[in-house]
Order: C-alpha cells, then sequence, then structure tokens
C-alpha cells in the first residue's frame, strides 16, 4: 500500500537531523538517528522528496539513471521546516498576519442583515442612518467584531450543515 511507504516518524527525524544543522545542510553531521538507518531506499526517498514538496527541506535526493537515490549529506531545512520543528509556528506564526478588508458589498450585507432583522422598522432605520454616518476605522471595527463572533459561532454551522446533510 501507498500509505505505509510515508512515516510520520521518519519524517520527523529528517526534518529534525536538517533543523539541527540550519543554516547548513546536514553535511556535516556524523550521526544520523538510527531510525534512518535501516530504511529501504524507495521509502526514504519517499519521505524526502515529500518534504520537499512541502517545502520544509531542500535536496536530499539525486536523479540517477536507476531512478531517485537519497542523499541524506545534502539535506538543508527550510524556514518553514524550522518553524515547524519549533512547534509554535516560529515567525511565520507572527508575520503571517491575516488582513480583512472592508469592500462595499461587506458594508451591503450588514444592511441587508439589518433591512432583515426582527427589529422594528423605526429601528432599522436608526440603525442604518448611523451605519451610513459611521467614519471607515469603526464600520472596519464593527466588521471585524462580527468576524469574531461568526467564528465563535463555527461549531454551531458545523452542526447545523450535518443537520442539514443527514436531513436532504
Amino acid at each position: 500500500m501507498f500509505n505505509e511507504k510515508f512515516d510520520r516518524q521518519l519524517q520527523r527525524d529528517i526534518l529534525s537531523v536538517a533543523a539541527s544543522c540550519y543554516p547548513n545542510s546536514t553535511g556535516n553531521i556524523l550521526y544520523y538517528p538510527p531510525s534512518l538507518a535501516d530504511i529501504p531506499n524507495d521509502k526514504l526517498v519517499a519521505n524526502i522528496v515529500y518534504l520537499n514538496e512541502h517545502g520544509l527541506i531542500e535536496g536530499g535526493y539525486e536523479h540517477v539513471m536507476s531512478g531517485i537515490i537519497p542523499m541524506l549529506g545534502t539535506i538543508r531545512a527550510t524556514r518553514n521546516g524550522v518553524d515547524f520543528m519549533l512547534n509554535d509556528g516560529g515567525l511565520s506564526a507572527i508575520l503571517n498576519v491575516v488582513t480583512i478588508k472592508v469592500h462595499d458589498e461587506t458594508i451591503q450585507q450588514i444592511v441587508k442583515f439589518i433591512e432583515q432583522s426582527d427589529q422594528s422598522p423605526e429601528d432599522k432605520k436608526k440603525y442604518l442612518d448611523q451605519l451610513k454616518q459611521l467614519p471607515y476605522e469603526t464600520t472596519k471595527h464593527i466588521v471585524l467584531e462580527l468576524v469574531k463572533k461568526g467564528l465563535a459561532h463555527v461549531p454551531d454551522a458545523v452542526r447545523w450543515l450535518e443537520t442539514m446533510i443527514h436531513l436532504g
């Protein structure tokens, strides 16, 4: 089976050795974990290539006439690999901030939500008038708070979806 070829512990061992050598390649290390010693080449190569394709390491294999062979001394951890091994997301977690842009369509959705609410017509008019007068930063803050409140109810949405799927 193909899934027997992919081994999370093996991947962790490869990445651990590479991260311990960062920023250099593993060519400088004299010791590899025993878990790498008896691994068949096809399994070792599959896991090295897999880690490469996910951007966690570079190198570690070479194309030859007979196929692909492992080259353990050429493995180098990438910044993503180091961040992964740090278990806290590393700098990527700090630097990869999600930006939410407030577009006119977003405001129109809020207007639509107010219009469809159970509020009295007077209250709806009051809310809509106030919304139109708000400065951009305040409107943005309201949208972000709505997103937070929506995300807080994701489990409810998932339960609703499960119910709909089972009923449908």
